[in-house]
């Protein structure tokens, strides 16, 4: 069941399964945005944020940075 799951993540990690989710999501959005050929909303897309505007927040919560400060100025 989904709350076994929850629980043996938590129990292994110390994390719960939405934390581990969000990092393993900000990893990717990370290698995603140090390819230069995409654009941060293509990113967005990318990554099922229905919106870049959500993603950009997402971002900055989770890493205290814009897309854009992380990838050093880049065009949105």
């Amino acid at each position: 069941t989904s709350k076994h799951l929850s629980e043996s993540v938590k129990d292994i990690t110390g994390r719960t399964a939405m934390q581990v989710l969000d990092d393993l999501l900000v990893s990717r959005s990370k290698l995603l945005l140090n390819e230069r050929g995409g654009s941060i909303s293509q990113v967005a897309y990318d990554l099922a944020f229905g919106d870049p505007s959500l993603f950009s927040k997402f971002f900055k919560r989770m890493t205290g940075l814009s897309p854009r400060e992380f990838r050093g100025g880049g065009a949105f």
